[in-house]
């Protein structure tokens, strides 16, 4: 049975009236009135039914209304069905038509990343990593954004008993050196390869979150060192930083809503 206008409509005054709290805290019905067009008594309707499906509550010290649980359910439900790789190609497209230069999509396994995406850049000298194989997460860009997003227990516990091997000669093998390396991270918001896993190849990376701010993955800008100049590094790095917040956005994530790594 096909829903009437008139229910087309409810439906949609509803969902308008929920909108208007993503950039109000709280409001009073007068407030809602005035904001929608409606008179007072259409909106308290509309209202108690949000209220009574959980989605709306009242704040009994000044009676204005402000989201409840129900509407945290509700995106928690979107977030568990969400194939967040499907959110993030675009974007990696988008990167790519920015940079020309190869993009990557990295998730943490253990003291591992894994790329589990990929678009290779326009330029004649490429140097695109497998899609599937491991790499070490402390000397590559995606693998250190995302290191930087856990807090140093962790970091402890992930490499009590394991040596941070030599790959080239700007490998940082020291596990003091690169707490410190991740905390940088961690205050700038991208990190820099240089160099640290194969000779002549860098990355600048930055990772996006879900909606409880963990870090669920990190993209990467790669390409041959001699192509990227302090300018461009800097430029990327902006790209990536911007490009990895709407991605986190898309996600759940709130701007200012940190996850507590901090050392």
């Amino acid at each position: 049975m096909m829903p009437t206008q008139d229910e087309v409509n409810s439906v949609n005054k509803a969902f308008s009236i929920l909108k208007l709290f993503q950039t109000q805290s709280e409001l009073g019905i007068t407030e809602m009135a005035y904001l929608m067009g409606m008179a007072k008594g259409s909106i308290y309707r509309f209202v108690t039914t949000l209220k009574r499906l959980g989605l709306l509550e009242q704040n009994p010290e000044n009676e204005k209304y402000r989201p409840a649980v129900g509407l945290l359910e509700l995106s928690s439900l979107y977030v568990a069905h969400l194939d967040w790789r499907a959110v993030v190609h675009p974007f990696m497209e988008l990167l790519s038509e920015r940079t020309q230069e190869d993009i990557l999509l990295a998730v943490l396994d253990k003291s591992n990343i894994v790329y589990i995406d990929k678009i290779e850049g326009k330029q004649m000298l490429r140097m695109v990593p497998q899609i599937g194989l491991p790499r070490p997460a402390y000397c590559t860009g995606s693998g250190k954004a995302l290191l930087a997003g856990l807090n140093q227990q962790q970091l402890l516990e992930l490499y009590k008993g394991q040596e941070l091997l030599h790959y080239t000669e700007h490998t940082i093998t020291n596990f003091n050196a690169l707490l410190e390396d991740l905390a940088l991270i961690q205050k700038r918001g991208y990190a820099f390869d240089n160099e640290e896993f194969e000779l002549g190849v860098v990355a600048v990376a930055s990772p996006f979150r879900g909606m409880n701010g963990e870090a669920l993955g990190a993209l990467s800008v790669s390409g041959p060192c001699l192509r990227f100049g302090e300018n461009k590094i800097d430029e990327t790095a902006t790209l990536v930083i911007d490009v990895c917040k709407e991605i986190s956005r898309r996600l759940g994530w709130k701007e200012g809503q940190i996850h507590n790594t901090r050392w």
